[in-house]
């Protein structure tokens, strides 16, 4: 009795000591997410997104940004309910207008002093999905790999760059990261169930990440697929997939039943979103809609540029299950795709992607710490198969929706712009990382997760608010991020306000020309008040010269997504004076080397 006692006592002690450790990393991240939010400007998408859920609110449309659901940027602009934003609406007048962006410029320019506070409210709902993974991913690794493993795969989600970036930014891309470890974890809790029972949570999670992010749609074919064949492979008594696995389906010929359930359990998925969506324009005809993308026009365009293949055909009459503004977002994702945009790598632009594109991104922009671990947990479950070593039940589940959303992201070349898009990969990726705590004896295994996890803390402190420029050692550091990549991964405008604290800090270094991010929402006004501040670069471009020089000696201060820019090209071989943040550069040009450019 005595040893029970002992035992049952260092257990509650060690878990809660493991229970310390772990709310002390939350109230790090909780530091570390209030230095990004507050500091941060608004951001290109974000800035529309706010608005956008704003809209839906108040008028009950789904409309503007319809290339994303509406729910996490509607949850975003609840508290905006109990503060007095101004903001217009405007109707959408052609199926190509993105009035998503107009609202965004109407909305920062009306706000523009209150926008630092709305901003931070805003931002404060994505706790709630953070929340929602941290619950997810913790528990899921506790069923695997035990309260260790549970304290790993939580502090490497909470403390990862990108995670808290875009924790501290409204966007879809943290929500359906959250919503994708919910629902991973709830499929994963139903296929180990020895009786499996209706599933009927699954259906609510697979909805709730759909309504995230579309990306997410490819479950309601991928689930049913892998559940068939995994028990296939149950029912024949393969050792491919399985070992010590739980066999649920004992009668012949039954291997199937539990696919048709889950199948028919997306019937409730599809009711949950199209409830979200109001009905609106539920079960319409197929034929009378509008697309514009060449899948589901079959180019087959009227005078405006819209048309549709199935409006002759058998299917012109079949109702769609969806609301119609799902569809058409869906319609307008796939002529994006198609049509094609500028991207950037590697100090190249191209017309269109590279399918490799978010393998590098993930390979420059993850801390090499979380390589190493995430490296040992899948290299130790491949070495624990290939010896036929007992695993925990369908331990490979997480790797697979990993592998299998990175590929479906990756498939689409039409432009490859943001690592974001891969983001809901992450969480799965964690919970392998987490395999360390019971590959390795105890001790070495804190030690080398500890030791893993320090350089990111490390950064995290010494760069307080610039998460989002983070690069590893093997990309040059968050100094030179932008010679990598472009877009969100280095600077979406997280660097508006700095940039113009610094100008305002530096008055002796005139003339000065700020080049922010972009021109959306207009960020020029925060320097209105500065002489000799100028926020547009004057070029000169000779017709034999392969870029423009500039035409104004004096300082410029250019944001590092700019860096990128093809029209700023100039300063990619000139030598910085300074660069205050890594998303900022100064340069300087004296009269001599404006004439000297002009003369050449």
């Amino acid at each position: 009795m005595y040893d029970i006692w002992t035992a049952a006592r260092k257990r509650l002690t060690a878990n809660r000591i493991l229970t310390i450790w772990l709310l002390g990393i939350v109230g790090v991240y909780l530091f570390f997410w209030y230095q990004q939010a507050a500091l941060s400007g608004w951001c290109n998408d974000e800035a529309a997104h706010i608005p956008s859920g704003l809209y839906t609110l108040q008028t009950g449309l789904t409309d503007a940004y319809r290339v994303n659901p509406h729910l996490p940027r509607v949850i975003a602009a609840i508290p905006l309910q109990f503060f007095e934003a101004e903001t217009s609406w405007y109707l959408r007048r052609s199926p190509f207008d993105r009035i998503e962006f107009t609202f965004a410029n109407d909305w920062v320019r009306k706000d523009l002093s209150a926008i630092p506070r709305l901003l931070l409210v805003c931002r404060s709902t994505n706790l709630l999905f953070v929340l929602v993974g941290l619950l997810s991913i913790g528990r899921w690794a506790y069923c695997l790999y035990g309260p260790r493993a549970a304290w790993v795969a939580c502090a490497s989600w909470v403390l990862n760059p990108d995670i808290l970036v875009h924790s501290a930014a409204v966007g879809p891309d943290l929500p359906a990261a959250s919503a994708g470890l919910m629902m991973g974890y709830s499929y994963w809790n139903w296929m180990v169930q020895k009786e499996r029972s209706f599933p009927w949570w699954v259906a609510v999670c697979v909805a709730f990440a759909t309504l995230c992010k579309f990306s997410w749609l490819f479950l309601f074919f991928a689930l049913p697929a892998v559940t068939l064949v995994f028990d296939f492979l149950a029912r024949r008594g393969s050792k491919a997939l399985i070992e010590h696995e739980a066999r649920p389906n004992k009668q012949p010929l039954s291997f199937y039943q539990d696919s048709i359930r889950l199948g028919l359990s997306f019937s409730f998925a599809v009711l949950l979103i199209n409830a979200v969506y109001g009905f609106g324009g539920s079960f319409s005809c197929l034929g009378d809609f509008r697309f514009i993308s060449q899948s589901l026009t079959g180019g087959k365009l009227a005078i405006d540029g819209t048309g549709n293949r199935f409006v002759e055909g058998a299917f012109a009459n079949l109702p769609v299950p969806l609301p119609s503004d799902m569809l058409l977002g869906i319609d307008f994702l796939r002529w994006e795709f198609e049509s094609g945009m500028e991207s950037y790598l590697c100090g190249r632009w191209n017309y269109g992607g590279w399918w490799y594109f978010y393998l590098y991104a993930m390979a420059v922009k993850m801390p090499l710490g979380y390589w190493l671990l995430i490296g040992l947990g899948i290299g130790s479950l491949i070495w624990d198969r290939l010896r036929k070593k007992p695993v925990a039940q369908l331990e490979w589940l997480p790797l697979l929706l990993a592998v299998m959303f990175i590929a479906l992201i990756s498939s689409q070349t039409g432009f490859t712009h943001h690592v974001r898009y891969v983001l809901p990969a992450y969480g799965f990726l964690f919970i392998l990382a987490s395999r360390v705590m019971v590959v390795f004896p105890k001790r070495i295994a804190f030690t080398l997760v500890a030791v893993c996890l320090s350089g990111t803390i490390w950064f995290h402190t010494t760069h307080l608010g610039l998460a989002h420029t983070f690069f590893n050692p093997l990309a040059g550091g968050p100094n030179n991020g932008w010679r990598h990549l472009s877009f969100s991964n280095v600077d979406w405008g997280q660097s508006t306000y700095r940039m113009v604290d610094w100008v305002k800090e530096h008055p002796q270094q005139r003339p000065m020309t700020v080049l922010f991010v972009s021109s959306l929402g207009r960020p020029e006004q925060l320097v209105a008040d500065q002489k000799n501040v100028f926020t547009s670069a004057a070029w000169r471009q000779a017709r034999n010269d392969e870029y423009a020089s500039p035409t104004r000696s004096g300082f410029y201060l250019i944001s590092s997504f700019q860096m990128t820019l093809p029209q700023n090209r100039f300063f990619w071989d000139q030598k910085p004076i300074d660069q205050p943040r890594p998303d900022m550069l100064l340069f300087y040009l004296s009269e001599d080397d404006v004439a000297g450019f002009q003369s050449r």
